[in-house]
């Protein structure tokens, strides 16, 4: 089962859409040094939620250096690209006891979440896929054992390469 993803999407928006304010460091004279965006929380109907943001490929995840007054001024509007971090098996189900491994549930559950902001993903190809890139996937597999006496590290190994 696909347990965790994390991702960047192509979508075009405007920074207003996840807007969720930011985090600022500032010096020992309290001058503004850096700012970090804020993740936005996006609740889903089964209360499963996942925190997105726009995120610049060129910067360390939205933090930038600021220069006197211009905080709000140094942030570009328009944006990219989309971070989404959750789990899509309790954001599509409710729960993740069980689920699929269907490569298919990372887009329905990157377009459910674009779909809930209001922002339509960058398309291509006749197929309209969606421009992913995956920073990070965890998948959990469950097995039925006989007893627990047949658990042992010689059986964790063997079902590691199982398929």
């Amino acid at each position: 089962m696909i347990d965790w993803i994390t991702c960047v999407v192509r979508a075009d928006h405007d920074l207003a859409d996840i807007d969720a304010g930011l985090f600022l460091m500032t010096g020992p004279g309290g001058e503004i040094e850096r700012a970090s965006e804020r993740q936005l929380q996006v609740r889903g109907s089964h209360s499963a939620s996942v925190v997105v943001r726009s995120h610049d490929p060129a910067s360390d995840f939205g933090s930038h250096p600021v220069a006197g007054d211009s905080l709000y001024q140094s942030r570009e509007r328009s944006r990219h690209y989309v971070w989404i971090d959750g789990n899509p098996a309790k954001w599509l189900q409710g729960h993740n006891l069980y689920g699929t491994d269907d490569p298919d549930m990372i887009r329905y559950f990157v377009l459910d979440i674009l779909r809930r902001l209001r922002i339509k993903p960058v398309q291509s190809g006749i197929t309209g896929d969606i421009q992913c890139r995956i920073n990070r996937i965890d998948v959990t597999r469950s097995f039925r054992l006989d007893s627990d006496e047949s658990v042992s590290i010689n059986s964790c190994i063997s079902v590691r390469s199982f398929r």
